[in-house]
């Protein structure tokens, strides 16, 4: 596979061939392990563009060192060394190979973040035991990309029938992207940041038993004029008594009130929220696995009891649906994009609506019913997991920006962060983050436990929480520790909030902290044992239940 330049790092040019052999031999074409520092490492390509570099090392085994293993960039942008820095002498950088050998590099032949580095090195003190890393670095504030306007209904569907089927002629549909989206790998696009962070307070409430067969929503926060609170929805499918009625539960952690403010022999599962205009999207309706149904929009959050309107039934399957006709009509996924426009997954399509005329905006792609996508926060972009990747689309017009290849015929679980940086995707036992604006691998986490079938949860810059419970240090590069999830719906609340809906013993909507005290503490000691040499054999220090409404801690050895 040829090289698009041949100028070279004048200390690289052995190199080149080296990175060419590890390219002929790769029997995927995979995302390549990542370093635990936070630096972009490269993505090999079938062809090599000018937003990533034109050759990059795959990442050996670790060795011990007064100085971690990183990727070093030259000034271009275009060539990458894994090494150690050993010393600087007279503006010439000194780098060790993981194989012992030296390489001498100007230190203004390199770029920016290496520059960062050094300034780094300079200043601080001798490293400790930990030579993985210093610490996760505190990001800047991203600017808040311009709002996107879809225009405006000038009719309304009569509550009860169908949203459309098809697009009109003038709507894009991303063909040519879907027929050539195996190849490209997205370049750089800009942070995609949450607007305004959310703050709901911490606590806890009972709200009876919950059964295997009750379909539940994770808390999701509301924001009105008066209050700040969660919301889950219960949908239990096979109403036995009243107490088992379908319901939507509110929350204020703060004042620890909680109240059933709809209750009704008909299921609702609350989909997302939108801040700016106060209604929640909603499926009502559905049967117990979660088709057919109708959306709608749910209003009167501050009142006694909410309302249920603009009531849309599914689209009918059209010709693009005719693979998957045995299946019945379903809402997989939706979200809002403004105060009328949904993206959303139904039958086979993922598509953009106006609920309140009914009509499709635009087609973004086909998609599997075992595909979840994940929206950013500031509602730009949309990442949809397909066999063996994640593409990336613009939700504005469906634009394909790009796939990430994983393993073959997996189907990854992700999550945009509220920074709106990077993009979290998890396998089974794999933490992979790309970062946005570098087009690049952030870093990468090996868990022995299973990270579940469900979506990760990102607690800030550095940590992620996986749906099974395993909480993932980005730059540490290992899980630090491990919470007893199961049974229960997880979702983000605010930053380093999380909320929880147990169902053993009883049913229980928790909105606490992650990491808590004793993860906290644990995490300085894992700073202080936490080494290359036992990062293959790395155990988690310890596992949290929550009893009796708080964590109960236990250290442990996997």
């Amino acid at each position: 596979m040829p090289l698009t330049s041949k100028r070279q790092f004048p200390s690289l040019r052995g190199d080149i061939a080296l990175v060419k052999n590890m390219f002929k031999y790769r029997p995927d074409n995979l995302l390549p392990k990542p370093l635990r520092l936070g630096i972009p490492s490269a993505i090999p390509k079938r062809s090599f563009g000018a937003t990533t570099l034109a050759c990059c090392l795959l990442i050996s085994n670790l060795c011990i060192a007064s100085e971690p293993v990183r990727v070093w960039v030259d000034a271009s942008g275009q060539f990458t060394i894994e090494a150690r820095l050993e010393a600087i002498e007279n503006g010439t950088v000194i780098l060790v190979r993981p194989n012992g050998s030296r390489v001498r590099i100007a230190e203004d032949q390199l770029g920016f973040s290496d520059h960062d580095y050094l300034e780094q090195w300079r200043s601080r003190p001798p490293v400790s035991e930990n030579t993985l890393r210093f610490a996760a670095p505190e990001l800047p504030e991203m600017p808040l990309l311009p709002k996107w306007t879809y225009p405006k209904a000038t009719t309304q569907l009569e509550d009860g029938q169908p949203l459309a089927a098809k697009a009109e002629a003038s709507s894009h549909v991303d063909r040519a992207g879907n027929q050539s989206r195996q190849g490209a790998i997205p370049g750089s696009i800009p942070a995609d940041p949450q607007a305004d962070p959310i703050s709901v307070g911490f606590g806890n409430v009972t709200i009876g038993p919950l059964h295997a067969y009750d379909h539940c929503s994770p808390p999701m926060p509301i924001i009105t004029d008066a209050n700040a609170f969660v919301a889950v929805s219960v949908s239990t499918g096979v109403t036995v008594s009243p107490d088992e009625a379908n319901r939507v539960i509110r929350f204020d952690p703060k004042s620890g009130e909680s109240r059933i403010v709809w209750k009704s022999k008909r299921t609702l599962t609350l989909l997302d929220h939108h801040r700016p205009s106060k209604q929640t999207l909603v499926l009502t309706g559905h049967s117990n696995r979660g088709s057919g149904g109708q959306l709608a929009v749910v209003r009167g959050w501050d009142e006694e009891s909410i309302s249920i309107q603009l009531q849309r039934s599914l689209p009918p399957k059209d010709d693009d649906d005719a693979r998957n006709s045995f299946r019945p009509t379903q809402v997989y996924w939706a979200k809002w994009l403004d105060d009328e426009h949904i993206i959303a997954a139904i039958n086979s399509k993922l598509a953009v609506w106006n609920i309140v005329s009914g009509e499709l905006r635009h087609l973004i792609c086909s998609i599997d019913s075992q595909s979840v996508p994940a929206i950013s926060a500031g509602r730009h972009y949309v990442a949809v997991p397909d066999a063996g990747g994640v593409c990336l689309y613009r939700t504005q017009d469906g634009k394909f920006l790009g796939r990430l290849p994983i393993e073959s015929n997996r189907y990854a679980q992700v999550a945009f962060s509220p920074h709106g940086d990077s993009l979290a995707i998890t396998t089974t036992n794999r933490l992979r983050v790309w970062e946005l604006s570098t087009a690049s691998i952030r870093g990468e986490v090996a868990s022995r436990r299973s990270l579940g079938k469900s979506k990760p949860v990102w607690i800030d810059n550095d940590l992620v929480l996986s749906s099974s419970g395993v909480l993932l240090s980005l730059f540490r590069g290992v899980p630090v520790w491990r919470y007893e999830l199961v049974g229960t719906e997880v979702g983000p609340v605010g930053k380093q909030t999380i909320g929880f809906l147990t169902r053993r013993p009883t049913g229980e909507i928790i909105v606490t902290q992650i990491p808590h005290a004793a993860a906290t503490a644990a995490m300085a000691e894992v700073d202080r044992r936490l080494t290359p040499a036992i990062v293959a054999n790395w155990r988690v220090p310890g596992r949290s239940r929550w009893v009796d409404g708080q964590w109960a801690d236990e250290l442990e050895n996997e």
